[in-house]
């Protein structure tokens, strides 16, 4: 039997029929699509119009925003900051007067070690368990900036690391050992103290080195000639 419907009704059939499919389509997505395996998109995301959304916060400079940090007033000629890209942004402090021997506890603090400035060479001191840590991890070749108080900065390449063997761990008038000598030849502090720190212009880091639960064993030295030794920038 043949049922005949008016134009009328079979548009409005039509019309249920259509919405009827939708909606079993949408819940047949609901319900099956968790089941898909995915995989997660991990890099950047772009807008529509291919610019990616982050770039506004991608452009500050850090070293620009770690001078902004550290810099004092125009007058200060002292260096203020020592900034690498990865390892470390820390703040320089300088020595109490006629105290050589000082360094700084203070965890993100550096210690200008002013007998090494009569000298023409900025030495900086931090002990091995605070941020002398980050010391072991520089490189030759490696790129330091030191920073002044008046924003302008000085660019360092690392030329050397030297290790040496404290004979009285304890003392700053040890005997030394420099442990790449095959001959161990022994070596006074003051013999240490000109041969690392009178190369005029260079920028010297230093630590002690820790052997056998004697955080004193040894030192450090990281040595360090500008990029441009005519050249200081500045951000003025």
């Amino acid at each position: 039997m043949l049922i005949h419907f008016h134009p009328s009704q079979q548009q409005q059939i039509m019309k249920k029929l259509t919405n009827f499919i939708l909606m079993l389509a949408f819940f047949l997505n609901t319900v099956f699509l968790p089941m898909q395996k995915t995989i997660p998109i991990t890099g950047l995301p772009i807008y529509l119009d291919g610019r990616p959304p982050f770039i506004v916060q991608l452009t500050q400079d850090p070293l620009e925003s770690f001078i902004a940090q550290v810099a004092e007033p125009p007058t200060s000629a002292y260096p203020v900051g020592l900034f690498h890209p990865v390892l470390l942004q820390s703040e320089i402090i300088q020595q109490p007067k006629n105290n050589p021997g000082f360094v700084s506890t203070d965890a993100k603090k550096l210690t200008q070690f002013s007998m090494a400035s009569q000298y023409g060479v900025t030495a900086l001191l931090a002990h091995n368990y605070l941020m002398g840590e980050s010391f072991f991890k520089i490189k030759t070749g490696d790129v330091l900036t030191v920073v002044y108080g008046d924003k302008t900065y000085q660019e360092y390449r690392v030329e050397e690391i030297r290790r040496y063997q404290a004979l009285t761990p304890n003392s700053p008038y040890s005997k030394f050992i420099n442990l790449a000598d095959p001959e161990k030849t022994v070596i006074t502090a003051t013999d240490l103290f000109y041969d690392v720190y009178t190369q005029k212009g260079t920028l010297v880091l230093q630590t002690c080195i820790e052997k056998d639960g004697e955080f004193s064993w040894g030192r450090l030295f990281i040595i360090a000639v500008p990029l441009e030794p005519e050249t200081v920038y500045s951000l003025h």
